[in-house]
């Protein structure tokens, strides 16, 4: 009975585990990005990985270093703005102000300088947004 019901419940992670479809989207993505030149700026570094690309950094360490003082962000700011970085991969669409792994000076550096060509969005954990510069 016990079991029973912890099949129905969906396992131990239920719907938190990634489905096929979201399988298939990686599988796009990677195909999308697999021209990209220069490091990609991504909230989904298994994702550029596995395309073999490199991961420009990882943003919400790096959000969280430049609100202390400890980084730059106009170094990133100056790579959008100059179309330098090919793609960035997002959690969800940007502007995204509940969660901020990018804060907004880059998010709307993103969204003036790039376009979705993936919308992968699904508004839980798996899911994600590919830009492609302008």
């Amino acid at each position: 009975m016990i079991v029973s019901l912890y099949l129905a419940m969906g396992g131990l992670m239920g719907s938190y585990l990634p489905d096929k479809q979201y399988a298939a989207n990686c599988q796009k993505a990677e195909s999308l990005i697999s021209d990209a030149t220069y490091p990609i700026l991504t909230e989904n570094a298994a994702l550029v990985l596995a395309a073999g690309k490199q991961i420009y950094y990882e943003p919400f360490v790096f959000n969280n270093l430049a609100h202390l003082g400890y980084f730059n962000e106009d170094i990133l700011l100056n790579d959008l703005e100059s179309h330098r970085i090919e793609y960035v991969i997002a959690q969800e669409h940007l502007p995204e102000k509940q969660i901020q792994r990018f804060d907004i000076v880059i998010q709307m550096a993103i969204v003036n300088n790039y376009h979705i060509i993936l919308d992968a969005a699904t508004g839980q954990q798996f899911g994600f947004v590919v830009y492609q510069v302008n």
